[in-house]
């Protein structure tokens, strides 16, 4: 047991000691960037981030919406994002291919990098405390964490393509990114509309029909369903821009389709040459195989030697 004056009989009682000593080792020590510890957090920091926050708060933004769970899964990860902001402080970096554990260059490194953007990213949860305007536009400064993601998702592909297959990593980024921007110009296309001050807006010109009194999962259904038709140049012309705002973000929509699009081909390009590449490797090192094979075969040599 810890003695009492650590941290009292109370947590003694509970045993809580140990995950206590714990989190005081890992928050008053340094950190090495590649331990089993900060990779965690790092992984915990990305599904935060894909989870809620490119998916969730451009829906709360743009759709106005909020419910009971989605402000406590707001503070919960607000409340991981503090807890990165106070490892970073602790957490070593590399430098010219080697680990940089010095305490006072990793803060200064830190200071000097991504401090100001982690503290953007976390500077929303000031909504749930003070009445604050544009509370919800307030809520996109949490985006800032996507410029984070270059790191985290740069270890998880060397893992995967030391693992598994660098050709499944990129395909399931090319398809995680597509999902993603699909969904925030769904929401951009909703946001346009339900702000509209030019007149009768897509959303009351779907075939015919009024949809502003419909819920807003059919609005979202409708706004994801003009993202991709669009994105993928399909285009089927139920759901159209009417106003001048609404043709900009029609247009964007079709430069990102189309740099997407190539961006795909490329890619698909790129991974087609790599498996006949490696295709043809190992028919080379078949045939070299069968070769051996005939030949011992044909010197009648033992079977153990084969």
């Amino acid at each position: 047991p810890l003695p009492e004056n650590k941290y009292g009989p109370l947590v003694n009682r509970l045993n809580l000691g140990p995950a206590l000593l714990f989190l005081e080792d890992l928050l008053t020590s340094n950190i090495n960037p590649n331990s089993f510890e900060r990779r965690v957090m790092d992984y915990v920091i990305l599904i935060s981030t894909l989870g809620y926050v490119s998916f969730c708060v451009p829906v709360e933004t743009a759709f106005n919406y909020t419910s009971f769970e989605l402000r406590i899964t707001s503070i919960i990860v607000d409340a991981i994002f503090c807890v990165d902001i106070v490892l970073n402080f602790r957490t070593g970096y590399f430098e010219e291919g080697a680990v940089v554990m010095d305490h006072w260059a990793i803060i200064l490194n830190y200071v000097k990098g991504w401090f100001l953007l982690d503290v953007l990213s976390v500077f929303p949860i000031i909504v749930y405390f003070y009445d604050v305007p544009f509370a919800a536009m307030l809520k996109l400064l949490k985006l800032i964490r996507l410029t984070r993601m270059t790191n985290i998702t740069n270890q998880l592909e060397d893992f995967i393509a030391q693992n598994i297959s660098p050709y499944f990593f990129y395909m399931v980024r090319l398809l995680v990114t597509f999902v993603f921007l699909a969904h925030w110009l769904a929401c951009l296309w909703y946001f346009v509309a339900a702000h509209n001050d030019e007149g009768t807006s897509w959303l009351e010109a779907v075939n015919g029909e009024d949809l502003t009194n419909e819920s807003k999962r059919d609005m979202y259904v409708a706004s994801l369903y003009w993202s991709v038709t669009t994105m993928t140049t399909v285009g089927y012309g139920d759901v159209t821009a009417t106003t001048d705002l609404e043709r900009v973000v029609s247009v964007l929509c079709m430069m990102i389709g189309v740099s997407f699009y190539g961006k795909f081909i490329g890619t698909m390009n790129m991974l087609e040459q790599s498996l006949n590449r490696d295709a043809a490797r190992r028919l080379i090192y078949r045939a070299k195989i069968d070769s051996v094979n005939l030949y011992m075969r044909k010197r009648n040599l033992p079977a153990n030697l084969r």
